[in-house]
């Protein structure tokens, strides 16, 4: 007779019904909670996946920030380092349960490239579990000196007119003397290696490319050169910096590959103290555009400002300006 049966008959249930249904009733509690328990644990597993990853990211993201020597220099031991709970490393916090390693590849000959794995290891509900990203990391390539920061060209005008930048080389060898319109690329623009100062020339026409022009004096207001960041101790010399920082642009030519950076020479408290040093240690500038007709006669500026050192300094530069 089956339960309901029964109970219409109000005869009762038996043990063995009772039995069967505590039994039925622990058994599906039993998979509720199995099943509960397999999602919150997923849901941890998947919480640790993301942080881990997290970690990996912005450690790489950090490291491609770093210049080659600073990579170097925090995984010394071994082309390796490794943090764990709470650490840091490449400026990234790596939380509680979690370990961080980065690892160099054996240095080459020359030493310029290296390949780097960022491994995050965690620990799931059931194992340990490691996220993996590779990159490369390279030597610096330099020019002499900071290349120009052609945004300031194209139409771009910081003061909120509508005008044009142009570079332009000048041809000193013709009387009027005169200045073409060139590309960027353009092999002839500038060479800071042998004093010629990168040009541009504003105007509130568009220009095609090989445009030339008679040059006179009164242009010099609508010419601005490009001052590189550099530091000097007011001696007949000066150095060059890399990019917008504090360090010396020295190359090495032990590698026997022209243009790789040595690792870097900072300059000294005294170097920035130079009254005829035009940048500040953290300004964040690479360089200047410097209005020729200002370099020429630096009325109006004092020796104290950052317009009238660059003025004091265009001698030293040995920029080949017009006129």
């Amino acid at each position: 007779m089956k339960i309901w049966d029964r109970l219409k008959s109000r005869k009762g249930l038996t043990g063995a019904d009772v039995a069967a249904a505590i039994t039925v009733i622990v058994l599906t509690v039993g998979i509720v909670t199995m099943i509960y328990v397999n999602t919150l644990n997923k849901s941890k597993d998947n919480l640790r996946y993301a942080n881990a990853t997290r970690i990996a990211t912005s450690i790489m993201e950090n490291i491609q920030k770093k210049t080659y020597e600073e990579v170097l220099a925090v995984c010394a031991t071994n082309n390796k380092v490794e943090q764990a709970n709470n650490g840091k490393v490449f400026d990234t916090n790596i939380l509680n349960g979690y370990t961080a390693t980065v690892t160099l590849s054996v240095p080459g000959t020359p030493d310029v490239a290296r390949d780097v794995t960022v491994e995050v290891k965690y620990k799931t509900s059931t194992t340990y579990r490691t996220i993996t990203l590779n990159s490369v990391i390279e030597k610096e390539l330099m020019d002499i000196a900071n290349a120009p920061d052609i945004s300031l060209m194209n139409g771009y005008e910081p003061l909120g007119t509508t005008s044009y930048y142009y570079p332009v080389v000048f041809d000193t060898s013709t009387t009027p003397k005169t200045y073409t319109i060139v590309t960027t690329d353009d092999i002839n623009w500038y060479n800071y290696e042998t004093g010629k100062g990168a040009i541009i020339y504003k105007t509130d026409t568009n220009l095609p490319v090989g445009t030339k022009r008679n040059y006179n004096s009164g242009d010099d207001e609508f010419l601005y050169v490009w001052v590189p960041r550099f530091v000097t101790n007011g001696s007949s010399s000066l150095d060059f910096l890399y990019r917008a920082s504090d360090y010396k642009i020295v190359f090495d030519n032990s590698t026997n590959v022209i243009g790789y950076r040595k690792d870097r020479t900072q300059v000294s408290a005294s170097a920035w103290a130079s009254d005829k040093n035009p940048f500040a240690s953290g300004d964040g500038l690479s360089g200047v555009w410097l209005n020729v007709k200002t370099a020429k006669t630096s009325g109006g500026y004092s020796s104290t400002s950052a317009e009238g050192k660059i003025v004091a300094l265009i001698t030293l530069l040995r920029l080949a300006m017009p006129g």
